[in-house]
């Protein structure tokens, strides 16, 4: 009743009940009067968007994913622009838009509403061997992936996909000229180090 749309939900009791009804009118002005308004439609707007969501809306509980959408961060990208710089610690969800997964240069998978990305560079976003770019204006949700793994269906899930991502790479569809490449960030500061693992790094392509 407070943004006048009709409940995609129908509600059962599954035991004893006692209700206090409230006139919505009331409701609505005790809304307005404490600013609450703006805070309502945008956490109803990210609760419809875990609900339909595959990673977030199946076999997980109200209470969680009404705790998942408190800790929802929406950010906004022009077209072209990379993504990493967010990802450290979070969970992309991609809300409006496309996203490309790059590793080493080469397109491994396009992204679209709905789909997440990003587990691969939870850790450290310096030594992520992928990078995200927005195709066109792009909406993205991003949570913290210390809350997605205290939930065990959404962190089975997540493995799966970065199981399926790597596979992906290794692929020899792709036709990498270098699956691995040297970066000056692996140098241990030794010549005669860095020289052998150079050549270790050579040897595996």
């Amino acid at each position: 009743s407070l943004l006048y749309e009709n409940s995609s939900f129908t509600y059962r009791a599954k035991s004893f009940v006692k209700l206090l009804k409230v006139p919505s009118t009331f409701y609505k002005s005790f809304v307005k009067a404490n600013n609450y308004l703006d805070f309502i439609k945008e956490h109803n707007e990210k609760m419809a968007f875990i609900i339909e969501n595959w990673l977030l809306g199946e076999s997980v509980s109200y209470p969680v994913q009404y705790k998942l959408a408190n800790k929802m961060e929406l950010k906004k990208y022009w077209p072209g622009a990379k993504l990493n710089k967010d990802l450290e610690g979070n969970i992309g969800f991609i809300k409006s838009g496309i996203v490309h997964i790059v590793h080493h240069e080469k397109e491994i998978e396009i992204l679209k509403e709905g789909d997440f990305f990003g587990e691969e560079c939870i850790y450290s976003d310096e030594y992520c061997e992928y990078y995200f770019r927005s195709e066109s204006d792009t909406e993205v949700f991003f949570i913290d992936y210390n809350v997605l793994l205290k939930i065990p269906i959404i962190r089975w899930k997540v493995l799966e996909t970065q199981k399926r991502r790597e596979r992906m790479v290794l692929s020899p569809e792709l036709d990498y000229d270098l699956l691995f490449s040297w970066k000056y960030e692996y140098s241990v500061g030794i010549k005669l180090f860095d020289e052998h693992h150079k050549q270790i790094v050579e040897k595996i392509n």
